[in-house]
C-alpha cells in the first residue's frame, strides 16, 4: 500500500543493472534462514536512474567490497 495515497495499484519498473554503492554492511551472524549464506553483504545501491535500493550484494567476496 502506498503510504501517500493508500493505493494498492503498482506497476513493475525495470531499472538499470549498474549503479554506485553508497554504503554496505557485512552480515556475519544472520537470521537462521540465511545461516548458510554467511558472511554476506547488504548494501544501498544508487542506480543510474537515481533510485536507491537496499539489496544483497552477490557474486563478490564480501571482504573485498569497496564503495563507489
Amino acid at each position: 500500500m502506498c503510504p501517500a495515497c493508500q493505493s494498492r495499484n503498482f506497476e513493475n519498473v525495470t531499472l538499470q543493472r549498474q549503479g554506485k554503492l553508497v554504503t554496505y554492511t557485512i552480515i556475519r551472524v544472520p537470521p537462521s534462514q540465511f545461516a548458510d549464506q554467511a558472511p554476506y553483504a547488504m548494501g544501498i545501491v544508487e542506480v543510474v536512474d537515481g533510485v536507491r535500493l537496499m539489496t544483497q550484494l552477490v557474486d563478490c567476496d564480501p571482504e573485498k567490497i569497496e564503495m563507489g
